[in-house]
């Protein structure tokens, strides 16, 4: 056997794929054997080696094996399918099955009269009426005759190629005859990119995904020219640790993109994409972040930022985020300072990042944002560190008291006062045929007093919304878990309006 098997992709038993690394004598071993890099990373026994020699290396560690190259190999193994074979096997009906409105039922001789399958056939078999096309794990390995696919697939606008045996980006880049595709999925492939890219581009690719297929970020440098319309790329399960290469004039107009579940550790590794002037909605969720501090680097158009699950263990990493001065979502749960923090997350977090509109799946209103921003001030002014401490672990602190009138300085706990009028608050309480004062606790929750409301004023609960007067706007009082003093500095006569 002479011809040359290396670089080639391949399914066993129909379900083990692989790609040939090496091909060739192995020292004091009889016979010509192959280097096998598998897709299932568990059925890997090596990095290439045997005897202290490297012979082939594999882009994931212990995911390599040796296998002798025989007949036996040869004849078990599939080395895949064209393009437009997959194609006609999934799309292409037969005219055995549909015949004259009859169906064979079961594969036997009886004959069942059908109705409407003629025209599901016709619709199927026009394959240029086709917008979307998913031949996912058809071993694919090859996309041949361009001119061929360009006739018969002339709307196409999605592709999903995932769990193929493609190696090549060439092969690839035959459907860039396709005018109208936007999006392609080549998932699970395993791409090889150290050959002469073809000089040809994808005029309207807008969204690719490459996730578990192992590129590094130089080979996906490599093939981002012939995607020059590309908005959202998915590199997600790719084992990246850094990005580091120049950005300047790629991705120009990249919005999204999808980093998650890599092995990134320190922020400096990807702080080459606040070059990227479109980018709007970055994910790096399932990573190993610590820490987000690289001065001079500014991500100016970033409006949504997953980094759940990371390894983060202080709250100041919500200052920083805070520096990106358009950052409106925001997923940060599963970290280990969120656990110190339960319950009151959402109120640091809204008090830390001005224009923040939504944080681990929770959106925040108005009214939710100058609440829990009263409440995040009187929190920290009642902490026991001293007021220069305080506002330098809380860079906002200044801000938010101008804003909501809040006196800039330390509060003392109700805890440690002695006199027990200062416990109390007088209300004007204000609604629908209802006008009087009343004093409440301080340290009286939103949703007691409700029920002392729903008693006093004859009032269900289920209708009773409270709002107090600030600025000559209506703010309500919506946590229920809040206590009064939380929402600020209230003063004696301060007017309540009930709604019902």
């Amino acid at each position: 056997m002479t011809f040359s098997l290396v670089g080639k992709r391949f399914c066993i038993e129909n379900r083990y794929k692989g790609t040939i690394l090496f091909q060739g004598n192995l020292e004091n071993v009889e016979g010509t054997w192959l280097g096998i890099e598998w897709d299932d990373l568990e059925r890997g026994k090596h990095n290439g080696e045997h005897n202290g020699v490297k012979y082939f290396n594999p882009k994931v560690a212990n995911c390599g094996s040796f296998v002798k190259m025989n007949d036996k190999f040869i004849n078990n193994a599939n080395f895949g399918t064209s393009f437009l074979a997959a194609l006609s096997e999934k799309y292409s009906a037969s005219d055995e099955i549909y015949d004259q409105g009859l169906i064979a039922f079961g594969g036997s001789n009886i004959m069942v009269e059908t109705v409407g399958f003629k025209k599901i056939e016709n619709k199927i078999t026009r394959l240029e009426s086709l917008e979307e096309i998913g031949i996912s794990d058809y071993s694919i390995s090859e996309i041949d005759n361009p001119e061929e696919i360009q006739e018969k697939l002339q709307s196409v606008r999605e592709i999903d190629l995932s769990k193929n045996l493609i190696a090549s980006w060439n092969e690839v880049l035959n459907l860039h005859c396709l005018s109208k595709l936007d999006t392609l999925r080549l998932n699970l492939n395993r791409f090889y990119i150290d050959e002469c890219i073809k000089n040809v581009k994808f005029e309207n690719l807008k969204v690719v995904s490459l996730n578990h297929t192992f590129l590094t970020w130089p080979e996906f440098l490599l093939i981002e020219e012939s995607m020059p319309c590309l908005e959202e790329l998915s590199l997600a399960f790719n084992e990246l640790k850094d990005l580091n290469e120049d950005l300047t004039n790629k991705l120009r107009h990249l919005k999204v993109l999808n980093l998650e579940h890599n092995s990134f550790t320190d922020w400096k590794n990807i702080s080459q994409l606040a070059k990227l002037p479109s980018l709007k909605c970055l994910k790096l969720n399932n990573n190993q972040f610590c820490d987000v501090v690289e001065e001079g680097v500014e991500f100016l158009n970033l409006e949504t930022l997953n980094l759940n699950a990371n390894k983060f263990d202080k709250i100041g990493i919500l200052n920083e985020l805070s520096k990106m001065k358009k950052l409106k979502e925001l997923r940060i749960g599963g970290n280990p300072f969120c656990v110190e923090f339960k319950s009151n997350l959402l109120i640091e977090a809204v008090g830390r990042i001005a224009g923040l509109e939504k944080f681990n799946g929770s959106s925040i209103t108005k009214d939710n944002r100058l609440n829990f921003e009263r409440y995040y001030v009187n929190k920290q002014l009642q902490r026991s560190e001293s007021l220069e401490e305080i506002i330098k672990e809380n860079p906002r602190l200044k801000e938010l008291c101008s804003k909501h009138e809040i006196e800039l300085q330390k509060i003392q706990s109700e805890s440690s006062k002695s006199n027990l009028a200062s416990n109390f608050i007088e209300f004007e309480i204000r609604g629908n045929k209802i006008s009087l004062k009343k004093k409440f606790p301080k340290n009286l929750t939103i949703s007691k007093l409700k029920l002392l409301l729903q008693k006093l004023l004859k009032i269900e609960i289920k209708n009773i919304s409270i709002n107090s007067v600030e600025a000559n706007e209506l703010v309500e009082l919506d946590c229920d878990h809040f206590q009064i003093s939380s929402y600020g500095n209230f003063k004696h006569n301060d007017i309540l309006i009930i709604n019902k």
